[in-house]
């Protein structure tokens, strides 16, 4: 996946530590993203630390 592997080059030791920002309009799945995201993240980068933070409690919810 091109996500994981920039976060993987991203946050080595090397890397420049820049995140990055994902667009996307109402209704288009984020919060399925993040989530999906996530799963890959903790088994490509043993187990990291990773917060969500929302806006509004109805995405609590969904998360």
């Amino acid at each position: 996946n091109k996500a994981i592997s920039r976060t993987i080059t991203a946050s080595s030791k090397d890397g420049d530590k820049k995140g990055g920002v994902v667009w996307h309009t109402q209704g288009s799945g984020k919060s399925l993203s993040m989530v999906f995201y996530s799963a890959k993240a903790i088994k490509a980068l043993n187990n990291p630390t990773i917060l969500l933070i929302t806006d509004r409690n109805d995405l609590d919810d969904q998360l």
